[in-house]
């Protein structure tokens, strides 16, 4: 995918506006430059004759209505606007503050940014509360399926509540698998990959858009090595994955931990550890890890079980599934998931996952379970929709959920009820009430956008 960039270079020199007892120093040389790598972004440099801090004051229609900062006093400034919606006008105005409490400041400076960032995507929002929303962005990646693009083309982009994206990277070849999973880690980072095409490779970005890490080159799909489904970075620093192997000819599944050198810290092969009927698969599709009790969490969607690993040995210290070792407790009509993705294990040790269901159940779901861990025991304590929904929507692949800090739930659906798949990601609140949603969809009506997993961020700029 071709992404314009509007480039904006211009050389202010002598620029004064001080305030404070020592005036701020001399602030010159005010350049403003697009960022190649992120399009809704701008670099801001300038020089000031003392140290002082970096800071820009930016927004839209002609008001400073957001900032970006850096408390460390240096004389060489740069600073990084993002958080900029396409085809705007953006004011800016750099900000120097010496330790003398003294402040300059540069004349007015307007960027203009691209009219689109990338190709077709529209995130159109159906619902909106902002006063019951967790606050932040959404990111997620976002592949396009079409006739005219047989193989899906990605960008992982960041949307604002309007649904409008506010920052956007696409990899080198603009090329991914379906599955493609991203997160945020160290605070700015963006962890990209698994999925990611033949030939490429995982990243780690920063916000502008630099890779800061490269994982290994991917092989073919489901061959030896291939990473697929589920990638994130731990607060160890290592990288987690699924990833495809043989045995006795037989594909299967590994978890592989890996360090920033590619070095291996940890693996757990499932052809190992559960018993796969002849002919079926494990299709794992989702690890995580709780570093405190040295356990992982592997979800089997092939056999509709969640498994609590054991870090040392790899022995499975309980499944959670029907054909689990959890008693369903209460008289809920469908107590169990099928062919599920995404389990959360909340911090009271509830799980909520997504569930797909199946073709004869018609709807898939978001449920939540309590555990009794002595008794073996499993309860659903919510889900969504509740009960049969008027309004079902049907994923056999795919799907999302996650609780905020709130106590919402953001839920990535694909529906695939009708004659084109639907993406839709919504929040919704512990009683059910939707209060974000955005419906994604192509320009190109014979084309389809989907996202196989989504988050909510803090926004990454500071509101004025």
């Amino acid at each position: 995918m071709e992404r314009a960039v509007t480039l904006v270079s211009v050389v202010l020199v002598n620029l004064v506006g001080c305030t404070g007892p020592s005036g701020g120093g001399v602030l010159t040389d005010v350049v403003v430059e697009a960022n190649p790598a992120n399009p809704l972004s701008c670099f801001v440099r300038w020089t000031t004759d003392v140290p002082a801090t970096t800071v820009v004051e930016f927004g839209e229609g002609g008001e400073y209505t957001h900032r970006v900062s850096d408390g460390e006093r240096v004389t060489d400034h740069e600073a990084l606007v993002i958080g900029l919606h396409a085809g705007s006008e953006v004011h800016l105005q750099a900000v120097s503050r010496d330790d003398q409490g003294g402040e300059s400041r540069s004349e007015d400076q307007i960027f203009s940014t691209p009219s689109t960032p990338f190709d077709d995507l529209v995130a159109e929002v159906t619902h909106l509360d902002p006063a019951r929303m967790q606050p932040g962005w959404t990111l997620a990646g976002f592949t396009y399926h079409g006739l005219e693009t047989p193989l899906p083309a990605y960008v992982v982009a960041m949307l604002d509540a309007h649904g409008e994206p506010v920052w956007a990277y696409s990899p080198p070849s603009g090329l991914a698998a379906s599955e493609l999973d991203v997160s945020l880690a160290d605070g700015d980072h963006v962890v990209i990959g698994a999925a990611v095409f033949p030939g490429d490779v995982p990243v780690e970005v920063d916000r502008a858009g630099r890779h800061v890490w490269e994982g290994p080159e991917q092989p073919d799909f489901l061959t030896p090595g291939y990473m697929h489904h589920a990638f994130g970075k731990l607060p160890s620093g290592n990288y987690l994955s699924l990833v495809s192997d043989f045995v006795d000819g037989n594909l299967t599944e590994v978890v592989r931990e890996f360090d920033p050198d590619g070095e291996t810290a940890w693996t757990w092969n499932a052809h190992d550890h559960i018993e796969i009927p002849p002919g079926e698969l494990s299709w794992l599709n989702a690890v995580t890890v709780d570093p405190e009790r040295e356990v992982a969490h592997v979800n089997s969607r092939g056999q509709s079980l969640l498994l609590e690993v054991d870090r040392g040995d790899g022995a499975v210290l309980w499944s959670l599934g029907e054909d689990g070792d959890f008693a369903p407790v209460g008289d809920h009509p469908r107590p169990w998931f099928d062919y599920a993705h995404a389990p959360e294990v909340q911090p009271g040790g509830n799980v909520l996952i997504h569930d797909n269901g199946t073709a004869d159940r018609g709807y898939s779901r978001v449920v939540e379970y309590a555990l009794d861990r002595d008794a073996m025991t499993a309860e659903i304590v919510w889900e969504y929709p509740a009960g049969e929904p008027d309004e079902p929507w049907y994923s056999n692949q795919f799907g999302d959920a996650n609780r905020l800090d709130n106590g919402n739930t953001l839920i990535t659906q694909l529906d695939e009820t009708g004659d084109v798949p639907r993406c839709h990601l919504l929040e919704v609140t512990a009683d059910g009430a939707v209060v974000w949603e955005a419906r994604l969809r192509s320009e190109d009506s014979g084309a389809w956008v989907q996202a196989y997993t989504a988050v909510r961020i803090p926004a990454l700029v500071e509101a004025i």
